[in-house]
């Protein structure tokens, strides 16, 4: 009789896992399974997976991208496998991701992204969804990824059901103590609200021992070790990391994740083994220069593509600097200011600024006067005239012409009729134009 119970209790204890199972997997997959190729925290790493965890990474991509990733582990006497693919275009991107489970779990995720900011701060909202069987939920996903300086990130991610009775929070905060990517400390954690996982967390470092070539160890969440190593090869790369995972009784499972990269430049491990020349991107800016520029039937040049296209100089290897040819460059001192905080940034970042100019006023030569090497033609001028505002008032001449005026004023920085109704510079208005 006791053997015939515990035949029993066996047959009905499959059905309970597999319920458990289902409803476990009704909900979303958890933060931690989401991040499994990833050997950083999505606001600390280079990419992010391209806006499949946090979107807000896709308002930091510069340039397309593509990825693949899988993972085997041995589990009893078989190997599951997940495998995933991820594409993005600069504040746009889409990933699928193939996952195998125990009680015969086999589903599609898929996601769809936006996400807009620079480098300083950025923001996403994200659209996933499944099939197949044991798929979860629907999910919506907001994220930011906030940088002010150079030592420091944070990145935040929400993800919710349709329904909003399962939710989930996770916080990651990450700080390079010489302001580069050389070393990086991080931290990561996540807290779920009816999700199957409460509560996920994980420390780590990763430390960059040449170009190309970066190491990374984590301690995640008390049970698992993993140690990665990414390869960069220019425009392409391998990141491979392991993963040990202490289970009940001494047990242990290992399981392998590896990632291929198609994009932007990071770095070339065999750079050292090249006699390399000082590149230069050269950048000829004739012409006028405005805040957006129409495709068609408009000569002049966007401001922010302009912006963009030096932001991309300073995390290339490949390029050593800028050359910017300022003849006949037309723009407004509030532009100039931008532009000349840009390359001010490039170098800052060890790039180095070569300007050329022929003609050139006090802002011209202001805006290059941010460069290493400035070239100026031998026929060419510099006419360094000082800065002046000021007004010109009629209170006086109306008078001798019996001409009257009445002004109605609701705000006193309200300056526009003082030229007609006054004779000179009131306070206020000596302090707008800080004369």
């Amino acid at each position: 009789m006791m053997g015939a119970d515990r035949c029993a209790a066996k047959w009905w204890t499959v059905p309970l896992l597999l319920l458990t199972a289902a409803q476990v997997l009704a909900q979303f997959t958890p933060y931690a399974a989401r991040t499994q190729f990833m050997p950083t925290p999505p606001g600390v790493g280079p990419a992010g997976l391209l806006g499949y965890v946090n979107p807000a990474r896709l308002g930091r991509l510069a340039s397309p991208e593509s990825a693949i990733a899988w993972s085997t582990q041995r589990g009893g006497s078989r190997i599951v496998n997940d495998w995933g693919l991820y594409w993005a275009l600069p504040h746009i991107g889409f990933g699928t991701v193939r996952r195998h489970g125990a009680a015969g779990i086999d589903f599609s995720e898929y996601r769809l992204g936006i996400g807009g900011g620079d480098g300083a701060s950025s923001a996403g909202l994200a659209w996933g969804w499944s099939s197949g069987t044991g798929a979860p939920d629907p999910v919506w996903v907001a994220g930011t990824i906030l940088q002010p300086n150079r030592a420091w990130s944070l990145g935040a991610t929400w993800t919710s059901n349709t329904d909003f009775d399962a939710r989930e929070l996770a916080v990651d905060i990450g700080w390079r103590p010489f302001e580069s990517p050389r070393l990086s400390l991080f931290a990561e954690g996540a807290r779920g609200w009816d999700t199957g996982d409460d509560t996920f967390w994980s420390v780590g470092v990763d430390a960059q021992l040449g170009p190309g070539l970066n190491i990374t160890g984590r301690y995640l969440d008390e049970r698992t070790v993993s140690l990665g190593l990414r390869f960069e090869f220019g425009r392409a790369g391998l990141w491979t990391q392991g993963r040990r995972e202490r289970g009940d009784e001494d047990h242990h499972r290992s399981r392998s994740l590896h990632l291929i990269r198609l994009g932007p430049h990071r770095g070339d491990l065999f750079s050292p083994l090249r006699q390399r020349r000082p590149r230069f991107l050269q950048l000829d800016l004739n012409g006028t220069v405005r805040h957006r520029a129409y495709s068609l039937f408009d000569d002049g040049r966007s401001l922010l593509d302009l912006l963009q296209i030096l932001r991309r100089v300073e995390p290339d290897p490949s390029l050593s600097g800028v050359a910017l040819n300022l003849s006949g460059l037309r723009l407004d001192a509030a532009m100039s200011w931008e532009l000349r905080q840009r390359l001010q940034n490039l170098r800052d970042a060890g790039r180095t600024v070569i300007i050329y100019i022929d003609r050139a006023d006090l802002r011209r030569y202001h805006l290059a006067s941010v460069a290493d090497h400035v070239v100026l033609d031998p026929t060419g001028l510099l006419m360094l005239q000082g800065v002046a505002a000021g007004q010109v008032y009629l209170r006086g001449a109306l008078d001798k012409l019996g001409i009257g005026s009445q002004e109605w004023r609701y705000h006193e920085y309200k300056s526009a009729f003082e030229t007609v109704n006054r004779a000179g510079m009131s306070d206020r208005d000596r302090e707008q134009w800080q004369a």
